[in-house]
């Protein structure tokens, strides 16, 4: 996806971004997933370039595609988000992390119908612990092997 405009919402270069509270947005999914040639489908939310952002309590349901998609982000926090979608929607990753460094993602239910969370090539200092994940196919690192060499220092625990 080149134009990350086409997302249902999207931050970009906001530092000290907080969203919290107990909302619920609804991507629609549906309507994608049975017209396979609409392309590409949007991540329901977008944030890119988000020093020292918090997100906590929200829900995410039916996304087109990836549910929450975190771009060159540094110093995020992710806590008690609630990802849901059938196991048969194609490729709705929960979330996504790409580039981005000091991400703590905890104490969350994901439901997805591809990969709970997906840490691709740049990333490093990733904390993931508390995730309830399923359906879906876990936590996923890198997209191809050569992504594998450039993340560190990532550490999953208490995960079911």
């Amino acid at each position: 996806m080149s134009n990350h405009a086409d997302s249902w919402i999207f931050f970009s270069n906001v530092k000290g971004l907080t969203v919290n509270g107990k909302g619920r947005i609804d991507g629609l999914g549906p309507m994608w997933w049975k017209n396979p040639c609409i392309s590409p489908p949007p991540p329901e939310v977008l944030f890119k370039r988000c020093n020292g952002m918090r997100l906590n309590g929200l829900t995410l349901v039916n996304s087109p595609r990836v549910h929450l998609l975190l771009t060159a982000c540094n110093g995020v926090i992710v806590s008690n988000i609630h990802i849901i979608s059938p196991e048969t929607s194609p490729n709705t990753d929960g979330i996504n992390i790409a580039g981005s460094t000091n991400v703590n993602i905890r104490d969350s239910v994901i439901a997805a119908g591809d990969d709970c969370i997906a840490i691709s090539g740049g990333s490093s200092n990733i904390k993931i612990s508390g995730i309830m994940c399923g359906p879906g196919h876990g936590i996923r690192y890198g997209f191809h092997i050569y992504y594998l060499f450039k993340m560190y220092d990532t550490r999953v625990c208490n995960v079911v």
